[in-house]
């Protein structure tokens, strides 16, 4: 470890825990670094919060994994975001964005059953559904689910995907935030859409970047 990751290492001990285990996500020498030990569905103080920012100043890339299993929600998630930058609403969850844009008209989100939580909800229902506040306009779903289900033709298509969040802001940086849901869905939904059935352990990652 370097100096400041020395110290970095003593701060999570003192504002977390002696149980914090912190681990390169690859390789000591790239960016990133995963920290288990931490419950984020609590929310942080003054110092806390400040190390989370040194931290994700220092790695670029953090993660937290097995944050599900203490309840850790998208709620949680905002809360979380708003240390390192009020959440900044993806456009594609706008109904006018282009209209804001070239005209400056007021945003306006989509009626409730027309906005992707609700077109997911629809597709297989009793089968698969977002998570918990979903439909919040801080979060962007990335999914194939939307225009999807048992009657729908079979094609293949593009979903939803991440759009780098740079591209559209006129901010000089901007962190984005991830969090996956494990989950077992029905064998037909796993045919019909290539999911494999076999996923990783959730992660809950905050890089310094958007990903992709």
């Amino acid at each position: 470890m370097t100096t400041p990751e020395i110290t970095l290492q003593q701060r999570l001990h003192q504002h977390f825990g002696a149980a914090v285990v912190t681990t390169p996500l690859t390789s000591p020498k790239r960016m990133g670094q995963r920290i288990e030990g931490i419950d984020l569905s609590q929310a942080l103080n003054v110092d806390q919060a400040q190390l989370m920012v040194d931290l994700l100043d220092h790695f670029q890339i953090i993660c937290f994994p097995e944050q599900h299993e203490v309840g850790f929600g998208l709620q949680d998630l905002e809360r979380l975001a708003n240390h390192f930058g009020a959440p900044i609403p993806h456009p594609k969850n706008y109904a006018n964005y282009a209209d804001f844009k070239k005209h400056k008209a007021p945003l306006m989100l989509p009626p409730k059953d027309q906005q992707t939580a609700a077109q997911c909800d629809r597709a297989f229902p009793g089968q698969l559904a977002c998570i918990d506040d979903a439909n919040s306009p801080a979060v962007y779903i990335v999914t194939n689910l939307v225009g999807s289900g048992t009657d729908a033709k079979e094609e293949t298509i593009g979903g939803l995907h991440c759009t780098p969040t740079l591209n559209l802001s006129p901010l000089p940086c901007l962190p984005a935030c991830f969090t996956s849901k494990p989950f077992r869905p029905h064998g037909r939904v796993l045919r019909e859409h290539g999911l494999r059935s076999k996923l990783a352990k959730q992660d809950f990652i905050i890089p310094s970047q958007p990903l992709c």
